[in-house]
């Protein structure tokens, strides 16, 4: 088979994205874990067969959670894939396919409005995007990043002049993550020359934008959804503040993130980072050399006549042609990255720089990168005026190769949180082998074991135990663990005139947890591990006075069916 060049090029490029998303964030793979909402949309799923898979499927369509019914049914669905391939490792293997597949879109889009060389500087930098820290968790790498996909390939198909397929592919936003939505009504300004046609565009695509997201929002309000019924009954102008301070806020925190992190690179910088961050910043700078094609100087001259003074002034100002398209870029960015903040109210402030709130920066991701798509093209262009392209595409590799660096600190981050979960487990079911029914654990953290990316112990810590186990059905009330934080110890209520306790669970659900006094295990996670008390007259446990711990007794998780995750947690056949 005789290919093009440009084939050849494109596939080339193609390639060296899918290996920066690899390495960015899937490199060290077979040691993810789950982490915070993956134990709620993923854990559950891990056993799952067809036919729950398919009623799953059918309740998502019929109930429209949160108005996202393809979010909630992408997830499960790619879990029981991947378990059926092979097991964690290959559930990941699908976020990685999403991830790779919207760098490889966001180039090909970009390259619509820019040369080759700058549009894959921002498509590294669209895969490496420093202010959303989450590509490693499958709740949003597998359904929020497929919202992406449908802006990225909605984008695509708009600048190749396919407008009926583009608005069919953006309203799939709607279905998935809405928040992906805004940013394409900046589209029309990435094609060139502005003119009153691309106002014209503009009208068009803010109208059919408009108009999806009312019907969405109709719909979701017909169908009593219970967030869309929450969002109605809010102050407006709390609303409207919201939004328009976050339209501020959010663009100056991924300015911030873009500063800030590859100087958080350098510093947490390993064997591994230290030696991929050279290797690639050579592979970039070779990259971008091969396939950017020097592009003429033009003479812009403009004259004037000071009727004052009668003097005429001619000035010839030499640029290079990409000076200009790439200012235009750089605008066009910076009102896809602002607008697309409209939609992030509910997650208000967007200030986050680590952790799983920042997926609030997920739509900003798509006007950052044409921002930095315009600015890789103004350096290089500028470069040439001086003759010092080689050294201003070194430097641009530098910058990117740093970002790669900072990606890499994260994933690392998250192997890190799966360890700690692991070992955090074994000590455990180490010090609370007697589970039974009703029984409630809950555990003090007197180390930190927040890092700056991910929370070990989230909300989700609850769901754990019974994704470890599988407890006789006919347990009413079966073993769950709480991190004793402020907010679960100001939920746990007490009847002093019936001496009942429960457990109001924070969440939307509100579900109540009965806790018997009787069957209650204290634990405290110290440096040295994870202590089991006989006595909560300490500080931290006022929330629970008048409880006795219940002592240690006999063993009885030896009895009980181990299910997957008990397996990838690593806990063998030690208990």
């Amino acid at each position: 088979m005789n290919l093009s060049a440009s084939s050849k090029q494109n596939i080339l490029i193609i390639l060296a994205l899918a290996a920066v998303a690899w390495t960015a964030h899937f490199l060290w793979v077979r040691d993810f874990l789950l982490y915070e909402d993956d134990y709620n949309h993923v854990g559950k799923h891990l056993e799952s067969g067809w036919v729950q898979i398919w009623h799953l499927l059918r309740w998502a369509w019929k109930a429209w959670p949160q108005g996202r019914p393809l979010h909630f049914s992408l997830m499960p669905v790619f879990t029981f894939l991947g378990m059926a391939l092979g097991g964690l490792a290959w559930v990941y293997l699908f976020g990685y396919l999403i991830v790779a597949a919207n760098a490889i879109l966001f180039y090909f889009a970009a390259k619509k409005a820019a040369p080759a060389g700058p549009a894959f500087a921002g498509a590294c930098a669209f895969c490496l995007f420093p202010a959303d820290t989450t590509h490693v968790m499958l709740t949003h790498n597998m359904a929020l990043q497929a919202s992406l996909s449908f802006l990225l390939g909605a984008s695509l198909a708009y600048l190749d002049g396919r407008k009926i397929l583009s608005f069919a592919l953006i309203t799939g936003t709607l279905i998935t993550y809405e928040t992906s939505i805004i940013p394409f009504l900046a589209v029309p300004l990435l094609k060139a020359p502005w003119n009153r046609q691309t106002l014209k565009n503009l009208f068009a695509v803010f109208s059919m934008v408009i108009l999806a997201i009312l019907a969405h929002a109709l719909l979701r309000t017909a169908m009593h959804e219970t967030r869309m019924g929450e969002l109605l009954t809010q102050n407006p102008w709390l609303t409207l503040h919201h939004i328009f301070s976050g339209m501020i806020l959010g663009p100056l925190t991924v300015a911030k993130a873009f500063f800030i992190r590859p100087w958080f690179a350098l510093a947490h910088a390993d064997a591994a980072s230290l030696a991929a961050m050279p290797i690639f910043a050579a592979a970039v700078w070779w990259g971008i050399l091969k396939i950017s094609n020097d592009i003429p100087l033009q003479h812009i001259t403009f004259s004037t006549v000071s009727r004052k003074y009668f003097l005429k002034m001619d000035c010839r100002l030499t640029l290079p042609q990409g000076v200009m398209e790439g200012l235009r870029l750089v605008l066009a960015g910076a009102v896809a990255l602002t607008i697309g903040y409209a939609l992030t109210f509910t997650r208000w402030p967007p200030v986050s720089l680590g952790g799983r709130d920042t997926c609030v920066h997920l739509a900003a991701t798509f006007g950052a990168s044409i921002i930095m798509t315009g600015l890789a093209w103004i350096f290089l262009e500028m470069g040439q005026i001086v003759s010092l392209k080689r050294l201003t595409t070194g430097i641009l590799a530098m910058y990117l190769a740093l970002l790669l660096g900072f990606s890499m600190a994260v994933q690392k981050d998250f192997v890190n949180s799966a360890c700690f979960q692991r070992q955090f487990w074994q000590n455990v079911l180490t010090q609370s082998p007697d589970l039974e029914d009703g029984t409630t654990l809950f555990v003090k953290e007197n180390i930190k074991t927040r890092t700056d990316f991910v929370v070990s112990n989230a909300w989700s810590v609850r769901l754990v135990l019974g994704q470890l186990f599988s407890f006789p059905k006919d347990w009413d009330n079966p073993p769950a663990l709480f991190a004793l934080t402020g907010e679960i110890a100001s939920s746990i209520r007490h009847d002093k005139i019936r001496n009942t306790w429960h457990l109001i669970i924070p969440g939307e659900s509100r579900e109540i947890r009965p806790i018997d006094p009787d069957k209650v295990i204290a634990l405290e996670l110290n440096a040295t591990g994870i202590t089991r008390l006989n006595s909560l007259d300490r500080p931290g446990w006022e929330s629970l006075a008048g409880i006795i711990p219940k002592p240690k007794g006999a063993d009885t998780i030896h009895g009980l069916e181990k299910r997957v995750l008990y397996r990838i947690m690593g806990q063998g056949e030690e208990y």
